[in-house]
């Protein structure tokens, strides 16, 4: 815990002086000032650090579920976004399940109609 609390408490604090260092970069009075230029600069550098860190996290968690999409439009036999989406029919009730049931043999029959009646 104590760990977690000082790499917050060090992110909160750099957050805080690059903050203050911007407010005083922007200051009319800080203009002419030598050490205007380097905070200027450590400003933008530390942005973009964080831009940059955030900008690879996106990258890094979204990988793995291009890879899988990517996976999936290869296969093309069978559809992997199903899993994700996966009911066990067990747990509904038996009315709900049978209602289920009918609803598929209506659609098999229809199915078998319309493949009967073809050209």
């Amino acid at each position: 815990k104590a760990f977690v609390a000082g790499l917050v408490l060090k992110m909160l604090l750099l957050r805080f002086t690059a903050l203050f260092a911007q407010a005083a970069v922007r200051s009319k009075n800080v203009e002419q000032a030598w050490w205007a230029r380097p905070l200027h600069i450590w400003v933008h550098a530390n942005f973009m650090a964080r831009d940059l860190f955030i900008s690879i996290f996106i990258f890094v968690t979204l990988t793995p579920l291009i890879l899988l999409h990517a996976f999936n439009s290869w296969l093309r036999c069978y559809d992997l976004h199903l899993l994700l989406i996966y009911r066990d029919p067990k747990n509904l009730s038996k009315s709900t399940r049978r209602d289920e049931l009918s609803f598929e043999t209506l659609n098999d029959e229809s199915d078998s109609e319309s493949n009967s009646s073809g050209p």
